[in-house]
Order: structure tokens, then sequence, then C-alpha cells
């Protein structure tokens, strides 16, 4: 019975055994099965049937003329130069009494934007004309007194108090004279007897009102800005630039840039001042790129952007980044050496490398065969 049962437990242990051979060697095939049929030599060669060359949709290629450009990325900002920028105050305080525009209206370089009425105004306007008539009589007494005086007729003391007189109120007709020219009222008008107790504020350049601030019958104060007035034409396109990279940099340098969130839609400026200051917060330099006029109206002051600076372009041979083989540091490609009816064989090259882009490696190796183009991703070292 004992001899039996062992016979028996022998022949189960052997029926185990061979189902787990059969396991593991179908394992093994599968696994072998996904992978790319390849052999490694010695010599680094590496061998691809034809067969799995065309399934896994490899590719030959040689080296092939490609544009490559150095670019420094950079953060910017749109903004304006000051030519292009007016904010509108009153120079006297008073009420405003005509209000016409309003944000993102269009204005003209002097075109009314409002009008500022107040008693400030007349009274300015009544002691101009006051002194100026009483400096016509006392033009008149000191010219008297200087022949006077210059005859030996009257005392020195009495001319000079004239004369004092005179360039005193000449000195304030000249002040008040000053402030209507300041207010936008011509003192002509007012010696001739016209008051008025309004002045009105005007647009001093072209552009797009970005601000109002100004409501109908308010009480402006000269310290209060009531408008700001944009010029588009004068926006820009200010880059912070490392300090590191400025040495890379020159006046006219082409800027590429895309405001985040929209990088399908890229622009072109030409950089055209390049900074001599750091920002001791940033560590950056500020520098001034122009934008190309047809796409100004599109832009907004005050716009994040983030650009490129080109600071090199060059023709140079190149390779697909699909043909590189990354190891550890150093990249390499595959070179075909021998071609068959049913194979072809292969040799690991390691490659120098110059500029990238996001298709192409500026390649600086001397490669004069074919190499793997596509598909080297599938190869198992």
């Amino acid at each position: 019975m004992t001899k039996k049962y062992n016979i028996i437990s022998l022949i189960i242990l052997l029926i185990f055994s061979t189902l787990i051979q059969y396991s593991c060697k179908n394992n093994s095939e599968n696994t072998d099965s996904e992978k790319t049929d390849t052999v490694d030599t010695k010599n680094n060669e590496i061998v691809i049937t034809k067969e799995q060359f065309k399934t896994s949709g490899m590719k030959l290629g040689t080296t092939v003329p490609h544009s490559f450009e150095n670019k420094i990325n950079v953060t910017g900002l749109i903004t304006v130069s000051p030519q292009g920028k007016a904010i509108i105050n009153t120079p006297i305080a008073g009420y405003i009494k005509f209000n016409p525009v309003t944000t993102g209206q269009y204005v003209k370089k002097g075109q009314v934007l409002l009008t500022i009425e107040s008693n400030e105004i007349i009274q300015l306007q009544q002691e101009y004309a006051e002194n100026i008539n009483l400096l016509t009589a006392l033009e008149t007494d000191y010219n008297r007194q200087k022949k006077l005086f210059e005859e030996k007729i009257t005392s020195e003391k009495d001319f000079i108090t004239v004369e004092s007189n005179y360039k005193s109120l000449k000195a304030k007709c000249s002040g008040l004279y000053a402030r209507l020219k300041f207010i936008n009222i011509d003192p002509n008008e007012t010696e001739n007897g016209t008051i008025n107790s309004k002045i009105a504020l005007f647009s001093p350049i072209n552009g797009y009102i970005t601000v109002q601030n100004s409501i109908l019958g308010q009480f402006a104060e000269p310290q209060s800005n009531l408008i700001e007035i944009i010029d588009i034409n004068k926006l820009y396109l200010k880059l912070f630039v490392f300090e590191k990279d400025i040495n890379a940099l020159n006046s006219g340098n082409t800027v590429e840039f895309y405001i985040p969130g929209k990088i399908s839609s890229k622009f072109k400026a030409k950089l055209i001042t390049v900074g001599k200051s750091v920002n001791p917060e940033t560590k950056t330099i500020e520098c001034i790129a122009q934008l190309e006029t047809k796409d100004i109206h599109l832009f907004a002051e005050g716009t994040y952007t983030e650009a490129s600076i080109i600071t090199e372009k060059k023709q140079a041979n190149a390779i697909p980044n699909n043909a590189l083989i990354k190891s550890e540091e150093n990249d390499f490609v595959l070179v075909k050496t021998e071609e068959n009816e049913t194979e072809y064989k292969f040799l690991k090259q390691k490659v120098d490398l110059g500029i990238k882009s996001e298709d192409f490696s500026e390649i600086i190796t001397n490669i004069n065969q074919e190499i793997l183009t596509e598909g080297a991703y599938n190869i198992n070292f």
C-alpha cells in the first residue's frame, strides 16, 4: 500500500512540475513577443527584422538642414510710453457742469472733455481786470515821476516809492495773467470786460478713455484725477530679463510673445532698448520692445505676457528628436550598417548635439549613413 501511494505521489509531482515549466515557457514567449525582435552583440550591433521594422512603424532617414534659434525666455508687460498716457484733473476747484465722454470712447487732441464752474474762476478774472486797470493808471504816474526825477524836479524818495508800487502791481498782474492762461481763460478777453464762470478741460492727446471718475454736478478738487486717456499707438512691450542673460541681447532682436491662456496666438515685437539698471528685488533688467503696428489694437495696457527673445539664428545639420536615445547624460542614434532581404543591422553611436528645438536637434557629430529616425523608443537594449 505504501509503495502504491509513493508511485501515485511521484506521478502527481511529475505532472505538476511539467505544468509549471509549460506555464513559465508561455509567459516568457508572451513577454518576448511584446518586445522588438532585437539581438545585442558584443560589438554593440542591433538586428531588427524587416517585418518588425514595418509593424513597429520604424523609419530611416539622414541628417537634414534645419533653421535653429537661440532663445531667452522672459516675462513681459504691455504698457504705454509716458507720451502716450494723459491724466486729466482740474487746475481750479469747482463743479462739473458738462461731462460728455465715457470710458472706452475715442477722443481727439483738443476735444472738450468736461467743464468746471466755480466762484473762484469769476473772482480770479475780476481781480485781474481790476488790477490791470490800476496798472495802466500807475504806469502813467510812474512815467511822469520818472521824467520829473530825471529833471531834478521831484525827490528820489518820491520816485522810488512810485517805482516800487508800479513794479509790484505789474508783477501781480503778470501772475494773474499766468493763472488765467493756466485755467484756459484768455486774459485779453478779461481785459475787455468778458467774465466767464466756467472753464473747459481739453484732451492733450489722441486716444481712448480708460478711466472716467467725473460725474455731472460733482465738486472736483485740483488733486483729483478725473479722466485717464491712453494712446494705443504708444503701447510697447516691457520685458524683464535676468542679469545673466543681458549680454546676449542686442537692439533689433526679434521677440516672440503670447498672452497666457492664448498660447496659440503668438505675436512679434522688436527689441529697441536694453536696460542698464538691475532691479534689486527681482534681479531683472527692464528692456523695451516695439510692437507691430498691425497687432497693436489687440492689446490693453497692463496685460501680462510670456515672451522669448531670439538672440541667434542659424542653419545647421539636424536630426529628428525621435531619433535620439537617451542613456544617462549621453545621446545616441542607431546608424544603419547593413541591410539584407530579411533584416537591418544598426550600430548604437554616441552623438554630440548643439541647439535644440521642439522637433529637431543640431547634430555636431558627422554622420553620413542612414539612421533610424522613427521607432527607436520600441527597442530594448
